[in-house]
């Protein structure tokens, strides 16, 4: 005759159960996020820099800083002048020219609420796509290796934990193509930087390779900035492992 479990014993499994369930879950459920927001970063990358493609191409120029856009901006980047001509190349839902009616703050990797975002507020351009995406963009006047602004993406727009190395990402912004050089990267040892680092509230590690020494890889970890993670994400063939 087959025995049956008394109650003692399907207690006891259940209650091994829910432990093992309370150990697990978390950390399956930050795994899904972090391969979320990778995914989004991804996205994000490809939509702005076809779109500076697109706009390059359309103004028959060879580089950023010869557009109709970068013009308008430096015209007069407190008007939106620069962002209404963003909107005949990108899905832009909502823009804002002010930093200081920005609609999130942003934290460091390691928790510290950022304030401000770290960017200047003097020029700061900010656009949300239709996919909820937030785009945050200065300018400087280039020349040579020189980028001509700095990026700032936020995947997910709003939504939390608007954290830089999470959700949020810093990229220099290449004038000679328009695409994006991730802070931290190898890339980013390439370029002289020093016409838009001014704008950054720290610029530890932006033209540093990122895997390069310890102090430079600390930006990227659970005690450091984040603001060098975008370049760690590729070089780990798009993985978030921190």
């Amino acid at each position: 005759m087959k025995k049956a479990f008394t109650l003692a014993e399907v207690l006891i499994t259940l209650t091994v159960i829910g432990i093992v369930a309370a150990l697990t879950m978390p950390g399956l459920v930050q795994n899904y996020r972090k391969k979320v927001w990778v995914t989004q970063l991804q996205k994000t990358v490809n939509v702005w820099e076809n779109g500076m493609k697109l706009i390059m191409a359309t103004d028959g120029v060879n580089r950023l800083s010869d557009t109709e856009f970068a013009a308008a901006y430096f015209d007069n980047y407190y008007s939106s002048n620069a962002l209404d001509i963003l909107k005949e190349y990108f899905n832009i839902t909502k823009t804002i020219v002010d930093v200081y009616t920005q609609e999130h703050y942003f934290y460091t990797l390691a928790g510290v609420d950022d304030a401000t975002g770290t960017q200047s507020s003097s020029g700061l351009n900010t656009f949300y796509t239709s996919d909820g995406a937030q785009f945050g963009y200065h300018l400087r006047a280039a020349s040579g290796t020189q980028p001509i602004g700095i990026l700032t993406i936020d995947v997910n727009g709003n939504q939390k934990p608007n954290t830089f190395g999470r959700d949020a990402f810093w990229f220099f912004i290449d004038d000679r193509t328009g695409g994006l050089i991730p802070f931290g990267s190898k890339r980013s040892e390439e370029i002289d930087a020093s016409n838009v680092t001014s704008l950054l509230y720290t610029s530890d590690g932006v033209n540093t390779y990122w895997n390069k020494n310890a102090q430079a890889s600390g930006i990227c970890s659970k005690t450091g900035y984040g603001n060098t993670c975008a370049a760690r994400i590729i070089d780990d063939g798009w993985k978030m492992d921190y």
